[in-house]
């Protein structure tokens, strides 16, 4: 029973790693695409005669993406009325691993089923952003990336999402401790952020802000791109980013964007 657990784990957390890969690349996550390699994936399981000959057969799988979280630090993967699900999906995510790491309790099933709503750091007053932006367009490009966006409850989000920043941080401050990393003092006699950024290489990039313009929102799509890259780790496959940045050597045809290689015994769709 133990080794079908963690066999279903394994699989899980590929078909999550997957799954989180092809929305910021705003690739296909229909049904029908997700059922095709569920299929693809059980022929791996199925051929596989151990839990370590599972993980490399898994790691071949992902090491033939042709995905990564790149697509996060660009304007590729914004908020649109077609993925509002999609983009909550990575933000819970995201915020429920920082609280996790910052010692707070998961709130993964509240963030995914409870009335939290996306909220956007940017209010929506180009007015205000004209110093920045030159045209409307651009001003809702910036204010739906997702560095500028959070996850917060519905009540809070309602509340202040038309006040300037300087006044919505201060809300910030009390709710998750992804959004409240944005307060300016949020590291300061915070030791639980502090050795949760060091320990993820995130120093640099996880602090406050007394204004919140177009480099702020460009620093917050960094940090959020190295946060995917912590919560969807290859390494339970024996795999690093950096291994997953080469090209694969595998060969592969593709076909109605799927992928063929040597480790698949079927079709698979990724």
């Amino acid at each position: 029973m133990a080794v079908v657990k963690e066999k279903c784990l394994l699989v899980s957390e590929c078909l999550d790693l997957v799954y989180a890969r092809r929305v910021v690349r705003g690739m296909s996550t229909q049904p029908e695409y997700l059922y095709e390699l569920a299929v693809a994936t059980a022929a791996v399981v199925k051929d596989a005669v151990s839990v370590d000959d599972l993980r490399k057969r898994l790691a071949d799988l992902i090491r033939a993406l042709d995905s990564d979280f790149s697509e996060v630090v660009t304007v590729k993967f914004a908020l649109q009325p077609t993925n509002r699900a999609q983009v909550r999906y990575i933000l819970a995510r995201l915020t429920a691993f920082v609280d996790v790491e910052c010692g707070r309790s998961d709130r993964i099933e509240d963030y995914l089923n409870q009335p939290f709503e996306i909220e956007h750091v940017w209010a929506n007053r180009s007015e205000r952003f004209m110093s920045e932006v030159q045209t409307e367009p651009e001003f809702h490009n910036w204010r739906n990336r997702l560095g500028a966006l959070l996850l917060l409850p519905k009540s809070s989000n309602a509340s202040f999402q038309d006040l300037p920043f300087g006044k919505k941080v201060e809300f910030y401050e009390r709710e998750n401790q992804l959004a409240a990393s944005l307060h300016p003092t949020s590291r300061d006699h915070n030791p639980t952020l502090n050795k949760m950024a060091k320990r993820h290489g995130l120093d640099k990039l996880l602090h406050g802000y007394k204004t919140f313009g177009t480099k702020a929102i460009d620093e917050r799509q960094v940090l959020y791109q190295k946060l995917c890259e912590c919560v969807w780790s290859p390494k339970s496959f024996g795999l690093s980013p950096s291994r997953l940045s080469q090209p694969s050597q595998a060969p592969r045809s593709h076909v109605r964007g799927t992928v063929r290689g040597p480790a698949m015994t079927s079709t698979s769709p990724i």
